[in-house]
């Protein structure tokens, strides 16, 4: 399933927005945010950009970037799945 930057972009901005809902770890919140920011300024196709390239992209690091080829290979996130699981409707 191909996905597109923006595809990407929104997952990590909604899984942020989520976390920070959900009072989750301030540094893990600011992540994803930082992440979503400065790719959100990149030119690269994220949907190809291999996994060591996308660790070494600004704000993004290892971890992001195995979330990032989790949305590519999948088309999901299963944080995001489990966040959104604990999220009343409507919020």
């Amino acid at each position: 399933v191909p996905v597109s930057n923006d595809d990407i972009l929104e997952r990590l901005e909604l899984t942020g927005k989520l976390l920070e809902l959900h009072a989750e770890n301030e540094f893990k919140v600011r992540s994803y945010q930082n992440a979503a920011y400065s790719l959100d300024k990149s030119t690269a196709d994220l949907a190809t950009l291999p996994v060591a390239d996308l660790a070494r992209m600004p704000g993004v690091g290892k971890s992001l970037a195995g979330k990032i080829d989790e949305i590519r290979r999948t088309g999901e996130l299963k944080e995001l799945a489990e966040l959104l699981a604990r999220t009343p409707p409507g919020v």
